[in-house]
């Protein structure tokens, strides 16, 4: 009888042997095909480089009866992750068979490490104690003990695509017996598998050690799962051996069934639990604010670029779309949401702006210093739940509207509010009142318009105090110390204001005015201070028509620029002038001095939106106190550079040279003066005559100019510029084949006239 019972323990002993590591349920459902699978628990023998892939606690329990044989089998096993690309694992085998005369038992210990080389590549090992003991009649027969290893890895070449393999038993696995016997139980075994994605949510793998394993898995909503599978030896001399299964997830937990045929034995069916313990799929592992601390001012700038970086961890194996909420208490009045999707198994960092509202600088409460927690949530859907993770940020000041720091000085173009209603109400309002002056007198030239500005806002009683508690003077060299600047509109109102509140106000006029300015920022220690200069219009080959000296304007990017002081608003725009050109040139030749056009500037840091405030333009005759003293400077300075150009209006062709003069800044009044004095004192001066035609026809009295002309061309019938000039005129008067007709005469007489009037050579083509 006990040969008998030493017979079938032998018999069982052989068949559990056969059985390396007791596969948990849902790779049973799979055919064991799970070597290039190896997603959950169980790959803590059967692959244990997939534990680092996990990225979440997972601990799973079985119990069974393999083909009803009396052979109780159970299985705990667990997965820890160690940060990102790290994990380790456990897996308990216990298996045993007592029918009350003969027993046997065997417990495995495996302990797991995982490591992920890369986003394709991990590697695994584990360590392994077996014991094995049977017994007799309730007594002992011995105990056998010994130790093994194993190691895996899994390859990702391409999305959806996983290869796994897995050495059991590197070296064979002994055990040593109490009578100091050793005997190898477990010879190495090479398995390799396969594992494919065609869609999501749909996997098939295949395995090959001395058998081939098919399986295939499909969830058919994210909580409920049919798999399918088969095996057979590789020499075919054994039959199929199928299996079916499935599960059943809700939040945390998972269910799984396995039924399992066999060729021989019963077939069993087999259950198992697994927990996900902490199962965040998308965590945030790092969350930064770019900028510190944050200035209101300087929202819309913030809008333009990255403003915060998120890093992001999806440990799930499908990519996930992921929705990114940031909120900046009293900047954001409602969370401002970035969408994404994050790859499968990635750690990525997001990188964006963040959106404020328009009303960001209206509100009384944005003049005011605040000290915030910026909070990051993301959130997403998996498993029919959407799921969500809040993470406070490092606290941040963030500063009332008018705050600024002179770290990068380009950002005083957030203060100047071109778009203003106020800033625009009040220069084009002024300009317009004098817009008859201006024509007349400046052929509404860039510096009519600064001059009429200027003065308005002195006769408007806008006046330079330094800052209390930071002069500009003070502060330009230290550029930590945070600086209040006004607004335009703000200066409009309360009238008093800083060096830089002045430049903000004078450059948002003229920018709305069409007029390019650049603010000067002088850095000389202990006298930092900030002006303006704005954009002539002027070409720089006819300076002398306007300065009489180098000294009086700026040569800048290939631009005429005329630097102002606007401390001075209240004295003449010519002495503002004045001081601000001199100042230019002495703190350039020191190199205290940089340029910073406000239109670039304005590019990047943009102004955002204020509150409005209405205005009301200062009383005319305030204004033309001011602006009668500018124009008489000016007409004085313009008769100095014409009797520079005309050496003695004693002669006619001193009068023509001062004329011509005028004729080239529009100032046609005075050219014709001195065409007509010229004539006076020779009435054949054919230039003369020429001239006073060029100047009647700009004044759209054409049949007189042409009397002039002509004139001209009697006393000298060969000059082709006087018949181009007829030409013109003939043109302007909508006489098309009399323009053509004079057109081609002068060609005639100087064909190098043909590219001065490119019309009119249309007008001869089309005539023929």
């Amino acid at each position: 009888m006990r040969k008998t019972w030493i017979g079938v323990l032998v018999l069982a002993l052989g068949m559990l042997m056969a059985w390396r590591a007791e596969a948990q349920v849902r790779a049973i459902g799979l055919g064991e095909a799970f070597v290039g699978v190896a997603d959950d628990a169980s790959a803590v023998c059967r692959n244990p480089a997939g534990i680092p892939l996990l990225q979440r606690q997972e601990y799973a329990f079985s119990y069974s009866d393999p083909f009803g044989i009396g052979l109780a089998s159970s299985v705990l096993a667990g997965v820890v992750p160690i940060g990102d690309n790290h994990a380790v694992g456990f897996d308990y085998l216990h298996r045993g068979l007592d029918d009350g005369e003969l027993s046997w038992t065997r417990n495995v210990v495996t302990l797991s490490y995982g490591y992920r080389i890369h986003n394709t590549v991990s590697l695994g090992m584990s360590a392994k104690y077996i014991l094995m003991e049977p017994g007799l009649d309730g007594r002992s027969m011995g105990k056998a003990s010994g130790f093994g290893m194993d190691v895996g890895v899994l390859v990702s070449p391409i999305r959806r695509v996983q290869f796994g393999l897995n050495v059991h038993d590197v070296t064979g696995t002994s055990v040593r017996h109490d009578s100091d016997v050793s005997e190898e139980v477990l010879p190495r075994s090479v398995v390799g598998g396969i594992a494919f994605e065609p869609m999501d949510g749909w996997i098939v793998g295949m395995d090959v050690d001395d058998r081939v394993h098919l399986g295939s898995e499909y969830w058919i909503w994210d909580n409920l799962a049919l798999r399918g599978g088969m095996q057979r030896d590789l020499d075919g001399s054994t039959s199929w051996i199928y299996s079916i299964g499935g599960s059943v997830r809700y939040r945390f937990a998972e269910l799984d069934y396995a039924f399992q045929t066999h060729p021989v034995l019963s077939a069993t069916h087999r259950f198992s639990m697994s927990l996900f313990y902490h199962p965040a799929f998308v965590t945030i592992k790092d969350a930064v604010l770019r900028e510190r601390p944050l200035f209101r001012s300087l929202y819309r700038y913030y809008e333009d670029r990255d403003m915060v970086d998120v890093v992001l961890r999806n440990s799930a194996h499908e990519a996930l779309p992921v929705t990114v909420r940031i909120d900046v208490p009293t900047m954001t009045e409602t969370p401002y949401e970035e969408s994404c999707v994050l790859p499968a198994q990635t750690t990525k960092t997001i990188s964006f702006p963040v959106a404020f509202s328009d009303t960001l600088l209206v509100s009384k409460a944005s003049g005011y210093d605040n000290f915030v927690q910026p909070t990051v949530r993301v959130s997403y859907l998996k498993e029919g739940t959407r799921k969500a993770q809040t993470k406070k940020l490092e606290s941040v000041y963030v500063l009332g509207r008018g705050k600024i720091s002179w770290d990068v000085s380009e950002k005083i173009a957030a203060f100047i509010t071109v778009e203003d209603p106020a800033v625009a109400q009040f220069a084009r309002g002024i300009v317009e009142r004098y817009g008859d002056m201006l024509e007349a007198r400046f052929h509404r030239s860039n510096i009519g318009k600064a001059m009429v500005v200027f003065d308005a806002l002195g006769a408007y009683g806008i006046r330079y105090n330094p800052d209390k508690r930071t002069p500009y003077v003070g502060i330009a060299e230290d550029k930590s110390v945070l600086d209040d600047v006004k607004y335009p509109a703000e200066l409009l109102e309360q009238k008093i204001g800083d060096c830089d509140d002045a430049v903000v106000l004078y450059a948002a006029l003229l920018e709305n005015l069409g007029i390019d300015t650049a603010v000067l920022d002088v850095f000389a220690p202990e006298a930092g201070h900030i002006y303006l200069m704005f954009d002539s219009g002027w070409n720089p080959a006819s300076v002398s028509d306007y300065f009489t000296s180098d000294s009086e304007y700026v040569l800048w990017e290939n631009r005429i620029w005329i630097p102002v002081e606007t401390t001075m608003f209240g004295s003449s725009f010519t002495a503002a002038w004045r001081n601000g050109a001199g100042e230019y040139h002495r703190r350039k030749a020191e190199g205290t001095l940089r340029e910073i056009e406000v239109r670039k500037a304005s590019a990047v840091y943009r102004p955002g939106r204020v509150k409005r405030v209405a205005v009301n333009l200062p009383e005319r005759a305030e204004v033309d106190r001011l602006l009668n003293e500018d124009e008489t400077m000016f007409e004085q300075r313009i008769e100095r550079i014409a009797l520079s150009q005309a050496l003695s209006l004693e002669s006619a062709e001193g009068c023509y040279w001062a004329g011509a003069y005028y004729l080239r800044i529009h100032r046609l009044e005075k050219a014709l003066e001195m065409m007509d004095r010229a004539l006076e004192k020779a009435p054949d001066f054919a230039d003369a005559l020429n001239a006073k035609g060029v100047i009647l026809t700009r004044k759209g009295k054409y049949e007189e100019a042409l009397t002039f002309c002509r004139e001209a061309l009697r006393l000298h019938p060969g000059d082709a510029g006087f018949r181009m000039n007829i030409a013109l005129i003939y043109y302007l008067q909508n006489k098309h084949a009399e323009a053509v007709r004079e057109y081609e005469r002068a060609l005639e007489l100087d064909p190098s006239q043909e590219g001065i009037f490119e019309f009119l050579k249309g007008e001869a083509v089309e005539e023929k």
